[in-house]
């Protein structure tokens, strides 16, 4: 349950979201461009750019098919159209050209001339380049039991973008949203219960809450055991029984891409079950007849389909689970936000209560980011960051809203978001705070700045664990990474005590220097290295060149904006050259005793300054054992 608003996006955040799609577009000479999804654009590029328009499309996709005839695109030539969609007529008196995971008659598909070929991307080792040298353009889609819910959401609606209108994208952004809020409710009034998908026949196949059906079941109150038993990437794997007898679910659903109906795998486990029943009653599902039979509808991607899919399988567990009583008053209970010491020093000291569990949180503050997503905390805005990369499943159910230093921003778009609770950095507290709080929306804040100290994110990292996962397993393991980074540290302090360091922050020309307060600084203090500048004005100040050939450290630790430690490297090493003279008569420099590291380093984005600790410890460790 930990994950699963995060992906519930309300209807407001999600058209707020959905600014960038304009409808098809159109190149200056009357071309066209499609484009992809995140998750295919390292393969096939972020578009695909047509020299015109297509008028001979042969689609063999039904994923793509749906968006076509949404858009009243009539195809020369489609795929077998599945019997789980509701296609208009015309569409079923099409010619069909039959594909299958490993086959494909591409003269069929040739013969019919066309200048686009809509397919599944699992053809293309193997009839990509006979298309390519027909001189066709091809759109790869994305088919199988391996897409999840959310790749199927941003499918559709980046085919809508592709082929549609602004308002089709619209319209369709709100079918999804609609049913995420039906999920959503489903889940206050339900207990968890835990669950296996048994894919194909009983105990032979698994799958986790990243395959095609359980990713729809991990918007429901369901703990899939799958996920603690294998990756929960490698989505659906093989299974014995003995693995299923060990975990024995309370519900089993079934699935197989063999049975067209649920009746027919219905008649598969109970003619298996029959033939062992001492063995099989030993699972509790089975002896509860808990299990759950649905048609190959939810074995395969079927695009847009999925909405009506996730919707009747709802409509399913309605029927079959009352509602929870108990669930839905728990859900309601008060969320008290206690502030922590740090902050109660600077005059937080009354904490923030809300009568229930937020849903529409606004985070313009990096630090608490991460332990909210983890905790399960459905936020509908993140700031944009150049320092860490937000988690894809976040960045495709959240806002991203530039707030840095400095940035104009109007905090009226936060208001009209509607939100139940904004975190917002201290150091804003008499500007949006006021403006917030004047709108009547509950505002929590937080430490904030260039620099925010590990303790800091740790202690603020206790008091939202204590308000929304208290007891919880995704709040246990959040604590229990900085117990083991501090354990870490103890051992990595013997072995670098006495080491020195200069902590350099550049974009050269420019260099500034930290002393342990800074970001950086106070990194290589709590690993066990001694900063040779200490200033008690200033965390970090313009480097003194004449100065700095005194300091002699041990290591030079130098960060600056690249995305990489190497380009950051190389933009020093050319700054070097304009003055060898000077930095090799440093010896860390003359040595090459320096770590390069990446912007991540140059300011800490929440609990991901544990990694990076952890990280820094092993990068300067590695060094002197050279």
């Amino acid at each position: 349950m930990l994950k699963k608003l995060v992906t519930v996006i309300l209807s407001v955040a999600m058209m707020l979201s959905l600014t960038a799609f304009a409808g098809a577009e159109e190149t200056t000479n009357g071309g066209m461009v499609l484009y992809y999804p995140s998750y295919l654009q390292e393969s096939e590029g972020e578009t695909l750019t047509l020299a015109k328009k297509p008028e001979r499309i042969v689609c063999l996709s039904n994923a793509a098919l749906q968006i076509l005839v949404r858009c009243d695109i009539h195809p020369v030539a489609v795929t077998t159209p599945s019997s789980a969609v509701d296609y208009p007529d015309w569409v079923l008196e099409l010619p069909t050209i039959s594909t299958g995971m490993s086959s494909l008659d591409i003269e069929s598909v040739l013969a019919y001339e066309p200048d686009l070929v809509i397919v599944g991307s699992y053809q293309k080792e193997t009839y990509g380049q006979q298309f390519a040298d027909a001189g066709v353009s091809v759109y790869y889609t994305s088919e199988g039991p391996s897409i999840a819910y959310n790749e199927a959401k941003e499918e559709a609606l980046t085919l809508a973008k592709s082929f549609g209108t602004e308002e089709l994208v619209n319209e369709i952004a709100a079918e999804f949203a609609a049913v995420e809020e039906r999920a959503a409710n489903y889940c206050a009034t339900h207990a968890t219960r835990t669950m296996m998908i048994f894919f194909h026949t009983p105990g032979t196949y698994q799958q986790t809450s990243q395959g095609y059906l359980g990713s729809m079941l991990a918007l429901l109150p369901f703990e899939n055991l799958s996920d603690s038993l294998v990756d929960p990437s490698s989505r659906t794997v093989t299974m014995d029984t003995e693995t299923a007898l060990t975990a024995n679910p309370e519900v089993i659903f079934a699935i197989s891409p063999t049975a067209a109906t649920a009746d027919v795998i219905e008649g598969v486990y109970k003619e298996t079950f029959a033939e062992n029943p001492d063995l099989w009653n030993q699972l509790d599902a089975v002896k509860n007849d808990n299990i759950i039979y649905l048609s190959s509808e939810y074995v395969t991607s079927k695009g847009i389909q999925i909405v009506n899919s996730l919707n009747k399988l709802i409509d399913l567990l309605e029927e079959r689970f009352p509602a929870d009583t108990a669930a839905e008053a728990s859900s309601v209970e008060e969320v008290t936000i206690q502030y922590p010491a740090n902050m109660q020093e600077k005059g937080y000291t009354e904490a923030v209560t809300l009568a229930s569990r937020p849903e529409k949180v606004v985070c313009m503050s990096t630090t608490p980011v991460l332990t909210l997503y983890e905790l399960g905390v459905n936020m509908i805005v993140v700031p944009s960051s150049s320092v860490v990369t937000w988690p894809e499943e976040l960045t495709a159910t959240a806002q991203l809203l530039a707030m840095g230093h400095g940035t104009t921003f109007d905090i009226e778009t936060v208001v009209a978001m509607e939100p139940d609770l904004v975190l917002l950095g201290y150091t804003s507290a008499d500007t949006y705070g006021v403006q917030l709080t004047e709108a009547g929306i509950p505002v929590y804040y937080v430490d904030a700045g260039h620099t925010v100290s590990y303790d800091s994110i740790k202690s603020q990292t206790e008091v939202l664990i204590d308000a929304f996962g208290k007891d919880s397993e995704a709040g246990k393991a959040i604590l229990q990474r900085f117990d083991d980074l501090e354990s870490k540290l103890a051992a990595t302090k013997e072995k670098l005590a006495g080491k020195t360091v200069m902590i350099l922050q550049s974009a050269p020309p420019t260099h500034y220097i930290q002393t342990s307060g800074g970001t950086l600084g106070s990194m290589a203090e709590m690993i066990g290295l001694t900063n040779v500048y200490t200033n008690d004005a200033s965390s970090m100040v313009e480097l003194d060149m004449e100065s700095a050939l005194s300091y002699d450290p041990d290591l030079v630790l130098c960060v600056g904006m690249s995305k990489t430690g190497e380009e950051h490297q190389q933009l020093m090493e050319a700054d070097y050259a304009n003055n060898p003279e000077y930095w090799n008569s440093i010896r860390a420099f003359a040595n090459s005793d320096v770590i390069y590291l990446p912007v991540t380093y140059v300011s800490s984005a929440g609990i991901n300054v544990i990694d990076n600790i952890s990280n820094l410890a092993d990068l300067v460790l590695a060094h002197f054992a050279e």
